[in-house]
C-alpha cells in the first residue's frame, strides 16, 4: 500500500542540505509502478529493480537509505546479501514479521509457496486491512496527513500467494545467524 506521493513531505521534513539529491521509487506493483500488483515471485527482483535504480542515479557516489515497512525489509535483505552498500541504513518500521494469531506462519508460508507453485501465485492471500480512525491511531496525530494516507491516490490490492511466501523468505534470510 506504499507510494512515493505518500512522502511528499520527506525532504522537507527531514530539513535536507541544498546540496543532497533526494530519489524516491515506487517498488514493482505498488503506486505508479508498473508489474501486477501486490505481486513479486521473489525479493530478489524488488532487489535488482532497486540496486540498479540507484547504481544508475547515484553511481560511485555515497548515499544514505531511509526505508519503511516493506522497503525496509528490501533495504536490509539487500544490504546482507551485498548488493545494496549504504553509508547509513535507517529503517522505519520495518516488516521484519508477519503475524496471524489464527495460524502458524510456516503452515501458511508452505501453502502458499505449494499453491504458487501450482500457478495460484497471483491469486490474493489476503483482505486488505480495514481503515482505522484518527482518534484511535497511535501513529499519527496529524489529521492532515492521516487523510492522505487513508485515502490513498491508489488502490491497494490484496497482496498475492507470491508476494506473501516471497516475503516470508526475505524474513527468514534477514534473521540467519550467518
Amino acid at each position: 500500500s506504499e507510494y512515493i506521493e505518500k512522502y511528499w513531505f520527506l525532504p522537507e521534513d527531514l530539513n535536507l542540505p541544498k546540496s543532497w539529491a533526494f530519489l524516491t521509487f515506487d517498488h514493482r506493483g505498488q503506486g505508479g509502478s508498473g508489474g501486477a500488483p501486490c505481486h513479486i515471485d521473489s525479493f530478489d527482483t524488488y532487489m535488482k529493480d532497486s540496486v540498479g535504480l540507484i547504481e544508475k542515479i547515484v553511481a560511485d557516489k555515497p548515499y544514505y537509505v531511509f526505508a519503511h515497512s516493506q522497503g525496509a525489509l528490501l533495504s536490509l535483505y539487500s544490504n546482507l546479501k551485498g548488493k545494496l552498500r549504504p553509508e547509513k541504513l535507517l529503517l522505519s518500521s520495518p516488516f521484519f514479521e508477519i503475524y496471524n494469531p489464527s495460524l502458524p506462519i510456516p503452515y501458511l508460508y508452505y501453502t502458499a509457496r505449494f499453491l504458487s507453485f501450482l500457478g495460484f501465485g497471483e491469486k490474493p492471500c489476503r483482505k486488505a486491512p480495514e481503515k482505522s480512525v484518527l482518534e484511535t491511531s497511535r501513529l499519527t496525530t496529524c489529521s492532515e496527513r492521516f487523510k492522505e494516507i487513508t485515502n490513498p491516490c491508489y488502490t491497494h490490492p490484496e497482496s498475492s500467494l507470491s508476494w506473501f511466501a516471497a516475503c516470508c523468505e526475505a524474513q527468514d534470510f534477514i534473521f540467519l545467524e550467518e
